[in-house]
């Protein structure tokens, strides 16, 4: 037989090469289950329908385990009653909601519109560990990574009688293979997620992934921080002008022959229970143009959810005097009952906490310890950090020394710093040349499910009372509202709030202060 007839078999591949080639084969299985679970994309409805506005999201898409939780947010508007998961809300919040393969544990939105109608919008949440396919990729990594430590132990049993300066070497090169192939792998990971997320990612995932603290802190959702103010609207909200107040865009200096009001007070106010046009300042504006004639009129919305008297007079000195108003309309009465539901050593004194919002809290910048978009998908996902596009959560709830909330305390805290800041707003609005007119706060009273604790509602009649006082001692306008039957129309209130007001409540609230103001002579005729 010739050498050219000499049969030949293909080259084996080396222990070394299988036990390398099978390794990346699991690495590439791992990192494409990891891929899979980690950035399936956040369930999030987003719906207008004309007078309706719905946001409902969920900060991530799968959790590991059933009994595991998500963040859930949601942000309505035009709605007459909201349930999260069968338990009443307002229009606005966040909650933690545990999920189980059972369909009712998914978050879900009940929603009343105004109409009546029933609607329910739900977000699926994916539990890892019942998903089948996940376990198929995971068996099958764990086949592979078996099939490369066969290799690595047959590589090194067939060099058993080597010297075990040459085992150990192996041993060495193969740490050092492993160590650059995941580094290799992380370097590509991160160049791959910073592309993907900077080219195709959404708002949300560049704020999670790529965005440093001072870009996250800009993109506030509902909120922006503002110096002496804390907090105010974020003109990147739908809603929000661009000076930060819910509404049309509001101009400055103020164009000759306007008569430009302003409206402040809490959430209220804000009318965070329906959208923009349905707030009583637009409403306002709206009736005194169409119904009254007074076409010189402009309502700004200055109203911001928990802002309180200290939070208002602050605002009115360094941002709404720049509006040049000719008059405010002041309408808040409950966001002062919790600071003063704290130890009387907080309310008083050398304290930071003083006259702060415990709901609220203290704004502090967004935390991100490594800005590496890889290091803050897995430390998100796992835990590790907490998630920067829940935009709203910049606050701090329990600021410094001062713990702890309770309606006892409120009869310790009488409501000193509610007159003095009202008294203060009074004075340096007249010291600026500008109109006030105050207005009592007035809530759902029925139904004992809906109404406020009885320490709530004794705290909420001596902001009344100081409210008419002061009216009375400075020869201001008022409005009683919570002397009215207001309260009493059913129709008016978000059914699970006795706080907040449905469409028809600010309609006709911005109703009743138009006829008052008309028949006070407080605006001047167009040309007058």
């Amino acid at each position: 037989m010739s050498l050219t007839d000499t049969p030949t078999t293909p080259p084996s591949l080396s222990p070394g090469a299988k036990a390398l080639g099978l390794f990346l084969a699991a690495l590439a299985v791992i990192l494409f289950a990891f891929v899979y679970v980690a950035l399936a994309p956040a369930p999030r409805l987003v719906a207008d329908d004309g007078p309706v506005h719905i946001d409902f999201a969920a900060d991530r898409a799968n959790v590991m385990f059933p009994g595991d939780c998500v963040k859930v947010r949601w942000q309505v508007g035009g709605i007459r009653t909201v349930h999260i998961n069968d338990e009443p809300t307002v229009g606005e919040g966040e909650q933690d909601i545990c999920v189980t393969p059972a369909p009712e544990s998914m978050p879900t939105l009940h929603l009343v519109y105004q109409d009546g109608s029933l609607h329910e919008y739900a977000l699926t949440i994916g539990i890892v560990a019942r998903k089948p396919e996940v376990w198929f990729l995971g068996a099958l990594a764990a086949a592979l990574l078996l099939g490369s430590a066969y290799s690595v132990a047959a590589l090194v049993l067939g060099r058993r009688l080597a010297p075990l300066r040459a085992i150990w070497r192996t041993a060495v090169r193969l740490v050092e293979i492993v160590a650059l192939i995941l580094v290799i792998g992380a370097v590509g990971l991160e160049l791959g997620l910073r592309a993907y997320f900077g080219s195709f990612g959404t708002e949300r995932e560049r704020v999670m992934y790529l965005y440093s603290a001072q870009e996250i802190e800009q993109q506030s959702g509902y909120f922006l921080p503002m110096p002496n103010v804390t907090y105010v609207a974020s003109p990147n909200y739908p809603g929000h002008n661009p000076l930060g107040y819910r509404g049309p865009e509001v101009e400055i200096p103020k164009p000759a022959g306007v008569f430009r009001i302003v409206a402040l007070g809490g959430s209220t106010t804000y009318g965070i229970s329906t959208p923009w046009q349905d707030a009583y300042p637009a409403q306002l504006e709206a009736i005194l143009r169409n119904e009254y004639g007074f076409s010189n009129v402009e309502v700004v919305n200055a109203g911001l959810s928990g802002y309180n008297s200290w939070d208002i007079l602050a605002n009115f000195e360094f941002r709404v005097s720049e509006l040049e108003p000719d008059l405010i309309i002041f309408y808040e009465g409950i966001n002062d009952v919790p600071s003063r539901g704290v130890p009387p050593e907080c309310y008083r004194g050398l304290n930071a906490a003083r006259g702060l919002n415990p709901t609220r809290g203290l704004w502090r910048r967004p935390v991100i310890p490594i800005n590496s978009a890889l290091y803050r998908l897995l430390a998100i996902h796992f835990g590790w950090m907490s998630d920067p596009s829940v935009l709203n959560d910049l606050f701090d709830p329990s600021p410094l020394q001062c713990p702890g909330q309770s309606d006892d305390w409120i009869k310790d805290n009488p409501p000193v710093y509610f007159e003095r800041n009202v008294r203060d707003l009074i004075l340096v609005a007249q010291g600026n040349g500008v109109g006030v007119m105050l207005s009592t706060w007035t809530y759902n009273h029925n139904g004992q499910e809906q109404a406020l604790s009885q320490e709530r509602r004794e705290a909420v009649e001596q902001h009344n009372v100081i409210l008419r006082q002061l009216a009375e001692a400075y020869h201001l306008p008022l409005y009683d509202l919570a002397a009215t039957d207001f309260w009493t129309h059913a129709d008016y209130w978000v059914t699970v709030d006795p706080v907040h007001m449905a469409a028809p409540g600010t309609h006709e609230q911005a109703r009743r202060y138009a006829e008052f103001l008309v028949e006070q002579g407080l605006i001047p005729r167009p040309g007058g």
